[in-house]
């Protein structure tokens, strides 16, 4: 899949974290878009379309399932892949899956993981 001008949202409140992601991501083609905040992705969900979000699962104390809900209520074929630093418990696993997270990788993880399976999941 060539991933030239595929608009994706990164959400990840941590700077250092959001510009070394976007900079991997942009030397690979994507078109990413970011965000540090939970009202700054939703704002950015309003004005535009993205073929894919990468989220972290807490951001701002806040866990980020309702920006989910909004990406996949807008577009339910965006793939969405969220990043956790802890592993999710049942319960926790059952609502990201319900929410419409496609996979989730818990942290630390190699960030070369990330385009393979974004290929995957817009893919299908």
């Amino acid at each position: 899949m060539k991933c030239d001008h595929i608009p994706i949202l990164l959400l990840e409140g941590r700077r250092n974290i959001l510009w070394s992601s976007k900079t991997f991501l942009e030397e690979r083609g994507y078109d990413v878009h970011t965000a540090r905040s939970q009202k700054e992705a939703l704002d950015q969900i309003g004005r535009q379309h993205f073929s894919a979000l990468i989220t972290e699962y807490i951001v701002e104390g806040a866990t980020t399932l309702k920006i989910v809900r909004q990406v996949k209520n807008a577009n339910p074929e965006s793939y969405v892949l969220l990043l956790t630093n802890v592993d999710l418990d049942r319960k926790a696993h059952k609502e990201v899956i319900a929410a419409g997270v496609d996979d989730y990788f818990v942290k630390p993880f190699p960030l070369e993981k990330i385009p393979v399976y974004l290929e995957k999941g817009m893919s299908e």
